[in-house]
């Protein structure tokens, strides 16, 4: 993927992102803390917009699916 001309590292290494769930999730309102496993960084776009982009070359995010009748998460 390539990115905007004039974008600037923020953070050289990522360790954790702590975000809260939206209304349209099956946890609303829930606070979760995403640990990193694989290295990354941000970056910070001409436009205001930040850029999570993976440094080592492997995936950040690991696809699943919800069970919606109990609410977890299926491996």
């Amino acid at each position: 993927m390539r990115f905007s001309k004039g974008a600037v590292e923020i953070y050289a290494k990522i360790l954790s992102i702590k975000a809260q769930k939206g209304k349209n999730s099956l946890w609303p309102g829930e606070l979760f803390e995403h640990k990193f496993t694989s290295q990354a960084k941000i970056y910070g776009l001409p436009n205001g917009d930040i850029l999570i982009k993976s440094t080592s070359g492997k995936n950040l995010w690991k696809p699943f699916e919800y069970d919606e009748s109990e609410g977890s998460r299926r491996r």
